[in-house]
């Protein structure tokens, strides 16, 4: 999923990655709006827009649109451009 590996190992964005995905598998976590916008983020900025989006869709279901207002404008922009953001808000609140 992510090729910015390091001499050493992991990279930060793959050992977040693991971490994030480690986590959602802990029982009542799958669902966590705050694990998935995590996880949108990490794939966001390791170029992988398509899982970026559907980890993001699900932060927006789960959360709504203000799980975005604490992180940098760009991934609420990037949302925009993916999802209808409306229809969600209207689906899940």
């Amino acid at each position: 999923m992510f090729h910015s590996r390091k001499p050493n190992g992991l990279g930060a964005h793959e050992k977040a990655c693991m971490c994030f995905h480690n986590a959602v598998q802990c029982p009542g976590r799958i669902g966590n709006p705050y694990i998935h916008l995590r996880l949108g983020r990490i794939a966001f900025e390791s170029g992988d827009h398509d899982q970026a989006a559907e980890e993001m869709v699900r932060a927006c279901m789960g959360g709504g649109p203000g799980m975005f207002t604490e992180d940098d404008t760009k991934y609420l922009e990037f949302m925009k451009t993916r999802a209808d953001l409306d229809q969600i808000i209207e689906s899940n609140f």
